[in-house]
Parts: C-alpha cells; structure tokens; sequence
C-alpha cells in the first residue's frame, strides 16, 4: 500500500466446508481499496494459502428410555436423541436395541444404527454413542378359555374339560383345572401340557370329592389356571366356567 492507502474489508474462505488439514483458504471477494480512486491505482494479486485446518464437530447420539411387553426381540421402538450437529446437516436412521430380550428393568439400550448427512460421508464429526440404564421389558400375557360339557350333572358323573391357551409370541406350558363350591376347593385330574396356542382336552373326569364340600349339589365354578413354559418372559392366566351339580332325583 502506498502512503495513507488502506483496504477494507478482507476476508478469507476455505475451498470447502468439510474437515481436514492442508485445506486452501482464499481472498473472498469483497474487499476494498481505499486509495481515492476506487481501487483503480492498484493491480490486486491474491494468494491462497494452503494450511487451513477444519477440525471435526464433537457428536453425540444418546440412546433413550424404552418400555414395551416382551415379544422374543431385542427391538426397541425409541429414537435416540442428538447433539452437536452444525448447520443443515442430519442424522437418519437411528434406532436403538435392548442388551437382551428378556424380562427385567434397568436394561441396558444401545444406540444400533444411524447415518450422518453432512456431505462428506460423516467424516465432519467424530461420533460418541450414549446408553441408557432405563429400559423395561414386561412380561408377555397369556389367555385360556375354559369350556365345561355338560355345565349340569349328577355327582359321580363325568365332564369333559377343554382349555384354549392363547399367547404372542406363541409359548406352550400346561394347565390345571379345579373345581370350587363355597369354602371347598378340588384339583381335578391334570395337570395337561397344551402346545402354543393350543387346544387340550380332560375327558371324562368323574365328579368325585375328595375335598370336604366341594362336589355339594348346586352352583359350581370350575377353573382352569394355564401356567406357561416360561414364567420370566410370561404370565400365567386363568379362566373359569360354571357347572351346577344336581341330585338323582332331580335329574329323574
């Protein structure tokens, strides 16, 4: 510059936004030499330097609390959250997984999958995963359907016993039956293995006590109680269904 001649206005630019070293910076137009004659005393030469540095932006994916009823995965719906990121730039596909796929709380989730839009492959960022300590997976329930036939007889005589088990993810187990009148309640014959959704008979079973009072004559309730294979990742469930228990002579 000459005598009292100055620019204004200097700025410089990186060739481009990703990170690294070596990277060009150049003279951004828009400068301005103030020389009294708009510039125009002055052949301006700009030189690019070619050691500019981009360092990498710090981020964090965090893994977050998740609740759902077993279902043999290790899946989990919740989407871990972000942090750090610069500009326009996105994180896509994220999703996160138990440690395991049983019951329990306090499960450990893992951020499983994700992908950084930056324009340079995610290499702008060096990525920090978080877990989270707060996961619950609930036990899956079961259902059982109690049928009685016939749902009136005679003391001595016999009923067939059919039990409906219903679960998802499907899982078998085994099912007692008891019968009930007032205070006195009997375990039936049993108990009998039912496959996963399942349908398993008790024919035939003779309506003898053998607990004080529970085959009186009159209303009864018979129970089916269904106790699956596995009681961590499951519940057990129970229905019931009413027989009436009659007298000979009222059945003449």
């Amino acid at each position: 510059m000459q005598f009292s001649d100055t620019i204004s206005g200097l700025t410089e630019t990186y060739d481009n936004r990703n990170a690294g070293r070596g990277k060009t910076l150049s003279v951004a137009a828009g400068y301005t030499v103030n020389d009294g004659n708009s510039g125009n005393n002055y052949n301006v030469t700009t030189v690019p330097d070619t050691t500019g540095v981009i360092s990498k932006a710090p981020l964090t994916i965090t893994a977050v609390a998740n609740t759902k009823v077993y279902d043999a995965t290790t899946s989990a719906i919740a989407t871990p959250t972000t942090s750090g990121l610069q500009g326009s730039d996105t994180v896509t596909g994220l999703s996160e997984t138990y440690d395991n796929h049983h019951v329990g709380t306090g499960k450990t989730l893992s951020v499983a999958g994700y992908t950084v839009n930056d324009g340079n492959g995610g290499n702008n960022y060096p990525v920090t995963t978080v877990p989270n300590v707060t996961g619950v997976i609930t036990a899956a329930g079961t259902a059982v359907t109690l049928t009685v036939t016939p749902n009136s007889q005679q003391y001595s005589d016999k009923i067939d016993l059919s039990a409906l088990t219903a679960s998802s993810p499907g899982i078998g187990g085994s099912v007692s039956f008891y019968i009930n009148h007032g205070t006195g309640t009997q375990q039936l014959p049993g108990p009998v293995s039912v496959a996963a959704n399942g349908t398993d008979n008790l024919t035939g079973v003779a309506l003898l006590e053998t607990v004080a009072g529970s085959m009186s004559p009159g209303a009864h309730t018979v129970k089916a109680v269904f106790t699956p294979s596995d009681l961590l990742n499951y519940s057990s469930s129970s229905n019931t269904a009413a027989l009436n228990l009659v007298s000979q002579a009222t059945l003449a």
